[in-house]
């Protein structure tokens, strides 16, 4: 784990270093652990499934080709999460659930499918604007993944 020395002039971050399994990991995009029992304990796969909920770690800091090694930011400021954008707008603050649907972060509701809601891991920390369809964009959160 890498825990930053504290600063005043930039906000509180940890990573972990993670192995990108079966396929890479696009940066900004929700990383599982893939806890099958093999090789080292930290391969981690792109989240896309109700089953690697459970297991979410963090949000890669940067592209992981497939077998390499990488971070995972698992806590604090990231601006460069994947957040789904839906009809309305997304206000700061907002606790995100994690929708298997998209594969990524959305706002959070009390109709959560299939009990994905996973508060308070994941905030926005900026408006999101409201778009006409469901797209993602990148957004600006806190993280809480310990």
């Amino acid at each position: 784990m890498l825990v930053q020395r504290i600063s005043r002039d930039d906000p509180e971050r940890a990573f972990i270093v993670v192995r990108a399994d079966e396929a890479g990991v696009d940066r900004g995009w929700t990383v599982s652990w893939k806890a099958d029992g093999t090789r080292n304990g930290i391969d981690v796969l792109q989240t896309d499934a109700v089953a690697d909920i459970a297991l979410i770690c963090g949000i890669a800091h940067t592209d992981i080709a497939n077998g390499d090694y990488g971070l995972a930011q698992c806590y604090g400021y990231d601006d460069d999460v994947i957040v789904l954008k839906s009809a309305t707008a997304l206000a700061r603050g907002n606790p995100l659930i994690f929708s298997s649907l998209k594969s990524c972060w959305a706002e959070s509701s009390a109709s959560a499918p299939n009990g994905e809601s996973i508060h308070a891991q994941i905030a926005a920390m900026s408006t999101l604007a409201t778009s006409t369809g469901a797209a993602t964009d990148r957004l600006p959160c806190f993280l809480r993944f310990m």
